[in-house]
């Protein structure tokens, strides 16, 4: 798995080289003052990176039509009941993020590999190590440009509110923003910046990483 990384990588580059021309974004002003130019670098960088990922899947150049393609598409699979498989397993995602500044990454996200107790179906475990868990950080800049934003947007003010709730992208959020992705604008920043968060929060199945936890812990013995 390691060694073919640098090659998805690569792939997704190479489609957002592709997508350049009709995806460039302009920065809105009130992210310019809310984020430090390093954390907008990596920002860019993420949106970058999972443009490339969303029209590699949905084989559509237009971005703005990519993102609502594969977001319809997930919005069936809710419908069916069905979960939603991520666009982007955790190894890739985490091998990604772990190539930015820090500080850009900490500006959007909590990222931790310490789970307190697990149960599953047929697993309990205690003070576990080595699963990696990623959340909105409560306290980064992206939730005060949510709060920003939310002052005129009454869409970022309810995203704003839900996650200071919840702690983090409720699957209440995660349901309205599928049944209502039609009324966002994948070409204005603050979208397709919620849109970037959006999928990049979704993971791995939990019984899945449980199961590679469990496994590794076991050729380590």
């Amino acid at each position: 798995m390691k060694s073919f990384l640098p090659v998805l990588l690569i792939i997704c580059s190479f489609y957002s080289g592709f997508c350049q021309n009709k995806s460039e974004l302009v920065i809105d002003e009130t992210a310019k003052k809310t984020f430090s130019q390093t954390e907008l670098e990596g920002i860019q960088s993420m949106i970058r990176f999972v443009d490339s990922c969303v029209v590699k899947e949905t084989n559509l150049t237009d971005i703005n039509a990519a993102y609502h393609a594969y977001l319809e598409r997930q919005k069936e699979f809710m419908k069916k009941g069905e979960m939603m498989s991520p666009l982007i397993k955790d190894a890739v995602k985490f091998s990604f993020l772990e190539r930015l500044d820090s500080n850009a990454v900490k500006s959007i996200w909590h990222i931790d590999d310490y789970i307190k107790e697990i149960g599953t179906r047929d697993t309990s475990l205690t003070d576990v190590h080595g699963i990696k868990t990623i959340s909105i950080n409560l306290f980064g800049s992206y939730m005060d440009y949510l709060k920003k934003i939310g002052e005129t947007d009454e869409r970022y003010k309810n995203i704003a509110e839900t996650v200071e709730i919840a702690g983090d992208i409720s699957p209440a959020t995660t349901g309205w923003f599928l049944l209502n992705h039609n009324e966002f604008d994948f070409m204005l920043f603050k979208d397709r910046l919620f849109a970037t968060v959006f999928i990049l929060r979704l993971g791995d199945p939990f019984e899945e990483k449980v199961d590679r936890y469990l496994e590794s812990k076991s050729n380590h013995q």
